[in-house]
C-alpha cells in the first residue's frame, strides 16, 4: 500500500460487521467446498472486470428493451444471486455482466474505437 492512501477504519469496521451478517444468515458460505467455492471466484472475477464508478469512468445509457428481454435479465438476477448468496447484484450490474461476456466471446477488443470509414468525395 502506498503512502498516500489512508484507510477508511470506520468502512472497514461496516464491512466487516456486514460480512458477519451475511456468515450468520448464510453458515453455509463458510464451509469448505470445492464446488462452491470455484463459482465464487469466477463470480467475483467476473464482477471486479464490470466498471465501478470510483474505477474507470461510466456514462449512463438509456434504451428501450423488449419487457421480455427485461424478465430475461431479471431472472438472471435471481439466478446469480442464488448461486452467490450475500452477493447484493442488480439488473444493471446484470447487464454489464451480460454486455462483457457477450462481447468477450465474440472477441470485441477493449477500449478500441472503430475507425470511421470515409465515403468517397464525389468531385
Amino acid at each position: 500500500m502506498s503512502d498516500d492512501k489512508k484507510v477508511d477504519l470506520p468502512e472497514v469496521r461496516k464491512a466487516l460487521r456486514r460480512l458477519d451478517e451475511i456468515a450468520a444468515e448464510h453458515p453455509a458460505l463458510l464451509e469448505e467446498g470445492p464446488t462452491d467455492r470455484q463459482a465464487w471466484i469466477e463470480t467475483l472475477q467476473e464482477i471486479e472486470k464490470m466498471p465501478r464508478r470510483a474505477g474507470e469512468p461510466t456514462k449512463q445509457v438509456a434504451f428501450r428493451l423488449p419487457v421480455s428481454l427485461i424478465a430475461r435479465v431479471d431472472v438472471y438476477v435471481e439466478i446469480l444471486s442464488q448461486e452467490n448468496p450475500g452477493v447484493a447484484l442488480t439488473r444493471a450490474d446484470a447487464v454489464r455482466l451480460l454486455l462483457n461476456r457477450g462481447l468477450d466471446q465474440l472477441g470485441v477488443p477493449v477500449g478500441e474505437k472503430p475507425t470511421p470509414k470515409r465515403k468517397p468525395r464525389s468531385r
